[in-house]
């Protein structure tokens, strides 16, 4: 599922999430440029769960202990533009500092993608998001 908006630089983002197993890749969230991301994997910034653990997907940062069967406050802060940068918190705690945004997939951000790669399709393959906030 997908929604459009119009673009911009946005400063900060968050939302909540809960993935329903730790056994799948679930919980995806995508920040993209739509005119940029005419192909799969194609994203400014994001995050997964996968086997329960929070993934940032610009970069090698993890939690450390499985977060599955509860609700997780993601927030991407201090979104600097000109240095393509951003730090990301999960429950208020920071996680990594300075991760990327990649070059050459645009300067702003007009579509959220949130969606699940199950392996299987059964009550296990839910997640659900809430507080969703661009500013």
């Amino acid at each position: 599922m997908f929604a459009s908006f119009a673009g911009g630089q946005p400063k900060y983002v968050s939302y909540r999430v809960k993935v329903a197993s730790s056994e799948k890749i679930l919980g995806y969230l995508l920040l993209e440029n739509a005119a940029v991301s005419s192909e799969e994997f194609q994203w400014l910034a994001g995050t997964s769960f996968e086997d329960g653990v929070l993934n940032v997907l610009e970069s090698n940062a993890q939690t450390a202990s499985e977060l599955a069967n509860q609700w997780v406050r993601i927030e991407l802060r201090n979104i600097d533009w000109n240095t393509r940068t951003y730090d990301l918190y999960v429950n208020c705690t920071r996680l990594a500092e300075g991760i990327g945004l990649p070059a050459g997939l645009g300067d702003t951000v007009d579509r959220i993608d949130v969606y699940n790669y199950p392996f299987a399709s059964d009550a296990n393959t839910i997640a659900w998001y809430d507080d969703i906030l661009i500013k």
